[in-house]
């Protein structure tokens, strides 16, 4: 009987040590990920605030001195593959299914393209101080084309409900020079 008790007591010590968090590489990555069935894709970007992620859900607007863009990614046949967005050929975010992310920019043109990209071409934007422009990143499916995205402008009102229910991968300060330090970095 008191060799069942230290068998069970030192078992029991082990899988505690087994279960504590080390520094392990997969502790440290930040991910967020998006799920339907056994399916399981992922992109590395850290949590959002709850901060950010309320102006993005809102659709809140920049500050006086800056336009914002959020882009959304909400279809629900479309659960494949990572739309990776460039910005003035810069990276910005890759897109997993039922996603978002909002860019504050300075105003002016810019260059919206997502890759893999179907036939269209990238978005020529004109974005003015103090205003919201939100677009649809959405999977191209058909002849020879099922493996590209398009870009797509939304109103504020038909972008607020594929919004709310995405996740918010992060609202991200692009108004840097591209050689700056920490061109895209998260506010």
């Amino acid at each position: 009987m008191v060799g069942w008790s230290l068998l069970s007591a030192g078992l029991f010590g082990l899988g505690g040590c087994a279960t504590t968090t080390g520094s392990s590489s997969h502790a440290e990555r930040a991910e967020q990920c998006y799920r339907h069935g056994p399916m399981r894709t992922c992109v590395p970007a850290q949590r959002a605030s709850e901060a950010k992620r309320a102006v993005v859900h809102a659709l809140a607007s920049p500050p006086a001195n800056l336009a914002r863009l959020v882009v959304v990614r909400n279809n629900m046949s479309d659960f494949h593959r990572h739309a990776h967005l460039l910005l003035d050929g810069r990276p910005t975010q890759e897109l997993i299914p039922c996603s978002s992310v909002g860019v504050d920019v300075v105003p002016g043109p810019h260059r919206l393209l997502v890759v893999p990209a179907a036939a269209s071409p990238p978005l020529m934007l004109k974005l003015a101080p103090g205003t919201l422009t939100v677009i649809q990143v959405s999977r191209v499916v058909g002849q020879g084309a099922s493996q590209g995205f398009e870009l797509k402008p939304l109103s504020r009102a038909q972008a607020l409900p594929l919004v709310q229910e995405c996740q918010v991968l992060g609202l991200i300060d692009h108004t840097r020079p591209a050689g700056a330090d920490a061109a895209t970095a998260e506010r």
